[in-house]
């Protein structure tokens, strides 16, 4: 059996194993997601969800062969992974998060895990490595806001990344992603609407970190002559780009914090014109998948083919922001009728 297939089908096992374990006891512990205003569950929800997808990513990683390999890795995401525990758990101030994410990147790309762009130009090199994994980091944890969402995507990414190290001969790297998807996916059944534990800031910090050293440590540029396989990761983790994009646009433009969490992020909108929560979520992973599929073409293509591919790529939120503005538009006075946003961004 491939080893991928292996950190796969124990990753899973492990986060549908242990995840209700952790859910029991942050009951016992008290450390729950008490209702409010801005949040649609009725009932206080668990928060330590991201142990369930801690430890099928350890589980995967071990079983699949990998561990040693990427020991820098986990040993920076286990930090990323406890300082968004410790804000689950008592807060924590997002200079320190950021602190530490820094630090967390910044000695993986020290340890070698840099972009494989620019290769040459180190002093460019390193800072974009550490922005995109900084970035990715907090743009999984922005996208975490409604029952499913972050986690699903993020098995869809970490499973689009898979499909290109398997077709590239990248079998390490294939398993280390075949572990995020499996954990991902085993934690997901207890977070769909409606939601049994979320992941909190532990959990969605973590899915996001992986991702983004993940997406550097793979190759992509090796097999053909062209640069294009190098905007495959743009493309398949563009949804929550585009999330973490769209709401500090909006929260700068209207002069509010950019920590604060808020109603404005991509789920939401599709909520506020019409959508039900869970067909806001499809609607999401759909668009995940439909874009990231293409970007696992690019490594195939010529300009021509992927010029047109990324044209399409960009169509897509094209028509979500036509969607948008239309529904702003039509809105009744005072604005589009808000339904209550999902769990905490």
């Amino acid at each position: 059996m491939h080893p991928a297939a292996v950190s796969g089908a124990v990753a899973f096992a492990a986060a549908v194993v242990v995840t209700p374990l952790a859910a029991r006891a942050a009951r016992r512990l008290g450390l729950l997601d008490a209702p409010d205003e801005r949040k649609c569950h009725g009932r206080p929800v668990p928060l330590l969800g991201g142990v369930g997808i801690l430890a099928g990513v350890l589980a995967g990683f071990a079983a699949g062969g990998v561990a040693d390999e990427y020991a820098a890795i986990l040993a920076a995401g286990g930090c990323v992974f406890l300082v968004g525990l410790a804000d689950d758990v008592a807060g924590a101030p997002p200079w320190l998060r950021l602190l530490v994410e820094t630090l967390a990147a910044s000695a993986v790309v020290a340890l070698g895990t840099r972009a494989t762009f620019l290769v040459g130009l180190p002093w460019i090199t390193i800072p974009v490595t550490v922005l995109w994994i900084v970035g990715m980091t907090n743009s999984f944890n922005f996208l975490d806001n409604m029952d499913g969402l972050s986690g699903g995507v993020a098995a869809i990414s970490a499973g689009m990344f898979l499909l290109v190290c398997l077709e590239t001969g990248q079998p390490l790297a294939a398993a280390a992603l075949a572990a995020v998807a499996g954990a991902a996916l085993g934690f997901l059944p207890y977070n769909t609407s409606p939601a049994r534990v979320f992941m909190g800031d532990a959990g969605a910090l973590l899915l996001g970190f992986l991702l983004g050293t993940l997406s550097v440590a793979m190759t992509f540029y090796e097999y053909r002559g062209t640069l294009l396989p190098l905007a495959s990761p743009l493309l398949v983790l563009a949804i929550p780009l585009f999330d973490t994009a769209t709401v500090l646009w909006l929260r700068l433009r209207e002069g509010r914090p950019i920590a604060r969490a808020d109603r404005s992020h991509f789920s939401h909108r599709l909520v506020a014109l019409g959508m039900s929560e869970r067909t806001a979520v499809v609607t999401i992973w759909l668009a995940s998948a439909a874009i990231g599929l293409g970007a696992t073409l690019l490594k195939d293509l010529a300009w021509p083919g992927g010029a047109v591919l990324l044209a399409q790529a960009a169509g897509v939120f094209a028509i979500v922001i036509l969607m948008e503005r239309a529904g702003r538009r039509g809105s009744p006075p005072g604005g589009v009728r808000r339904e209550k946003p999902g769990q905490k961004q």
